[in-house]
């Protein structure tokens, strides 16, 4: 009997596969991922570390009719001419926990506000901040006063009272006001505004020239310090568990397939290299992360000010930088709130496809300026509105609520 066997056909030698990373997307790979793991911690730029808390005079038993006469002292000789190179305008103290803002301006004589009502338009464009308001007087339009959007009543008064003033009153007359800054009603922040005429007797201007400060000293508790930093190592560790489980989870197993299979069966490619790219819009596309650093920053609004002032001026880029990191995130929220509008009423139609990292990077580019059109502009005027019908005081005069 014959018997016939059919031969399998001998398989040929199955193809040997290679794939690498490429090394420079490595390197800036690593970088973005550093930056976004390290975000929450990067508040501590302009922050002291719980460890560095120095101990403070919070001024909380000092009668609200003394409290100038109790800070003001402090303040002035913290900050002054002295004290301060001669082109710089900001200074942040983490000694003491408070910051100064510094200008210098050239305010027109008082009679001259009445008969000229734009002169007061041209001559102030120099303070920061902005704020519209009527005087018996003159009608005023304040365009940049020194941090004018954090003033209260008090400090509201003390300028209409100086550019009210004659020549020899605002050279003789000390000015200067204090308030505190309370959120829901605690108070998180103690300030000063002073300034002083710089007009000499030789001077042949009737305009005065004037330094003008407004200082800032910060409350802060050892027990709300450690909170913070557990709160923000916390959120870097989610953050690098968004990392894995988003990004660098599926590049290890890419990295695998392609070693034990290539790309294609019918491609004769066996050597493969894998460029990592930027993994910061799956990260700042999530809607936890955003929310909770927003939180972050509210609970630190007296930091946040503190970016306020920064992102209102271009002349130190330095500072625009810092102010602008506190700003990204509104942007970020803003998006990942957009998208569930968009998901939940299917209008992905009406809407492009952006690449996450262009949209990161123009968060952080517009971030700033739209900052500052609030800060720097008359439309400074809404928010300072809206800290004004929010919680009041217990003496609106002297408390400023910055809740809203």
């Amino acid at each position: 009997m014959v018997r016939v066997f059919v031969r399998t056909p001998v398989p040929d030698t199955p193809a040997s596969f290679l794939a690498t990373y490429h090394r420079l997307s490595v390197l800036v790979n690593v970088g973005f991922a550093l930056n976004l793991a390290t975000t929450p911690l990067m508040a501590y730029v302009a922050e002291p570390y719980p460890w560095g808390i120095p101990l403070q005079n919070t001024f909380a038993d000092v009668p609200y009719d003394a409290l100038d006469a109790a800070a003001a002292p402090m303040f002035q000789g913290l900050y002054n001419n002295m004290t301060m190179a001669p082109l710089e305008w900001f200074k942040l103290d983490l000694a003491t926990l408070s910051y100064a803002v510094r200008y210098t301006l050239v305010i027109p004589p008082a009679d001259e506000f009445g008969s000229h009502p734009l002169r007061q338009v041209n001559a102030l464009v120099s303070f920061p901040g902005a704020l519209v308001a009527n005087t018996p007087t003159c009608d005023v339009r304040l365009m940049d006063v020194a941090a004018a959007g954090f003033y209260g009543v008090g400090g509201r008064a003390l300028v209409y009272d100086f550019l009210a003033a004659n020549s020899s009153a605002r050279a003789s007359n000390r000015w200067c006001t204090c308030q505190f800054a309370v959120l829901l009603g605690i108070p998180i922040a103690v300030g000063c505004l002073w300034f002083y005429s710089t007009s000499s007797s030789a001077d042949t201007l009737p305009s005065t020239s004037i330094t003008a400060f407004f200082s800032v000293q910060l409350f802060e508790t050892f027990s709300m310090c450690w909170f913070k930093l557990a709160y923000r190592v916390a959120l870097s560790l989610y953050v690098v568990w968004l990392l894995w489980s988003r990004y660098y989870r599926h590049i290890v197993a890419l990295h695998r397939s392609l070693n034990r299979l290539g790309l294609d069966c019918t491609s004769s490619c066996t050597r493969y290299k894998i460029m990592l790219g930027d993994p910061s819009g799956l990260i700042m596309s999530e809607f936890v992360v955003a929310v909770v650093v927003l939180l972050d920053i509210w609970m630190n609004v007296s930091y946040l000010s503190i970016a306020f002032i920064q992102v209102s001026q271009v002349t130190d880029v330095w500072q625009l930088i810092l102010g602008c990191m506190y700003t990204v995130w509104g942007g970020a929220l803003f998006v990942c709130i957009l998208t569930v509008f968009t998901k939940r009423y299917k209008w992905e139609a009406i809407f492009t496809p952006v690449d996450p990292t262009v949209l990161t990077i123009a968060s952080y580019i517009y971030g700033g300026p739209v900052l500052a059109v609030f800060v720097a502009t008359p439309a400074m005027v809404v928010v300072y509105m809206l800290r004004h019908i929010s919680l009041p005081g217990k003496n609106p005069v002297v408390d400023m609520e910055v809740s809203a």
